[in-house]
């Protein structure tokens, strides 16, 4: 018991499977149909799908493969910072404060996010 919280092993997000290290990455981006929500979002070719049948960085390389470099970098964003980031916190929610958004509502902060970090750099709108 760390900080005086029960240690749980079940997934936060799934709670189905044991969470650890490896998965984490690859559960994070599967989280519940989100994966599906943000590639429809963002309207990119089909990117390679999270599966737990090959490496996080199998499917790092695979996914960013067909991407030029300038489109490589808006995916590194949107996949890590503002996908993987939200629902990290969403995870953190469940964890420490006994708290949870749907799957829509985590998405709409993904969203928000890339919104205003646009806004920020004088990007217009898509």
């Amino acid at each position: 018991m760390a900080r005086n919280r029960p240690c749980n092993i079940q997934c936060a997000l799934c709670d189905q499977e044991m969470e650890t290290a490896n998965a984490s990455v690859l559960d994070l981006l599967l989280f519940k149909g989100g994966w599906h929500m943000v590639i429809n979002w963002i309207g990119k070719r089909l990117v390679a799908q999270p599966s737990h049948m090959i490496s996080v960085e199998g499917w790092w390389i695979s996914m960013l493969a067909p991407f030029r470099r300038k489109e490589r970098r808006s995916m590194v964003a949107i996949i890590m910072y503002y996908t993987v980031w939200n629902i990290w916190k969403e995870r953190n929610r469940r964890v420490f404060g006994g708290k949870s958004m749907t799957t829509i509502g985590v998405f709409a902060l993904i969203r928000g996010d890339v919104a205003l970090r646009r806004r920020a750099c004088g990007i217009p709108s898509e």
